[in-house]
């Protein structure tokens, strides 16, 4: 009875410890990245101020800045105009043994106005309205290499204090 007892353990054990020794995952060389969220769902337009937060990995390792390095490496589209926010990503360190990272970066984003058709004043106080707008977003490695691209989620911004 000891013995069975013992193999049954034994086995066990070692079933823990090869579930327990679950590789790396292994990511593109190339940055991909992911649509995560924004820091509110509705910002007061011109006065307020949200975060654009996007998930990302990449195989090679190689995301944000290197030394004194400002080239940019995020490029934000506001949707409604294609005009473009540039962003430089800090330097991303590694994680762990293996070249691979994953995590998020988060975009402090404010001034954003309202556009809306039949008023030509951007960030005109208009009573009871509200715009909303979506974000192209890529990110670029030190290699070089561009992430695929995503579109954000609606945000909307009131139009009226």
């Amino acid at each position: 009875m000891n013995k069975s007892v013992f193999a049954l353990f034994s086995l066990g054990l070692l079933l823990s410890l090869f579930w327990a020794c679950e590789p790396a995952p292994i990511f593109p060389e190339e940055p991909q990245i992911s649509w995560n969220r924004f820091s509110v769902d509705t910002l007061q337009q011109f006065t307020g101020q949200m975060k654009l937060i996007v998930n990302f990995t990449d195989g090679d390792g190689d995301i944000g800045k290197s030394g004194n390095d400002t080239t940019y490496n995020m490029i934000i589209i506001d949707n409604r105009t294609q005009d473009s926010i540039y962003y430089v990503m800090p330097y991303v360190p590694q994680q762990g043994v293996a070249n691979g990272i994953s995590g998020e970066v988060e975009v402090d984003i404010s001034t954003v106005c309202c556009m809306v058709p039949g008023f030509p004043v951007l960030c005109s106080n208009i009573p009871n309205v509200y715009d909303s707008l979506s974000y192209t977003i890529m990110i670029r490695d030190r290699a070089g290499n561009w992430s695929n691209e995503i579109e954000s989620e609606p945000l909307y911004i009131r139009c009226f204090e």
